[in-house]
């Protein structure tokens, strides 16, 4: 029986708020829940602001975007797991995932 072991990982979520009817908070209790119920243990949220992008985005042509970053501790599959279940999310223009 193998065991499993969680990694630190860092998500840097580059959102685009434009046309969000909901307030930026309830967004970010949106992410931390989604990155529990998929396994994950959210250890630190850091909201960054907006930031001008270092090159426009493909798909929404924005320059800037809220960026907020979750250390969480989780099992391998969780990062592939986080990417999928955004993929489709207008509200979220880009994921980073990093194993610290």
């Amino acid at each position: 029986m193998a065991v499993k072991t969680n990694s630190n990982y860092r998500a840097t979520f580059l959102l685009d708020t434009r046309g969000v009817e909901e307030s930026v908070d309830s967004l970010y209790e949106n992410i931390t829940q989604t990155l529990v119920d998929l396994g994950g243990e959210v250890t630190q949220v850091n909201n960054h602001g907006t930031l001008e992008m270092s090159r426009k985005s493909r798909n929404t042509k924005q320059s800037s975007a809220v960026y907020v970053q979750y250390e969480f501790q989780a099992g391998p599959e969780v990062p592939a797991s986080v990417h999928k279940k955004f993929e489709l999310d207008t509200r979220i223009d880009r994921i980073i995932i990093e194993k610290i």
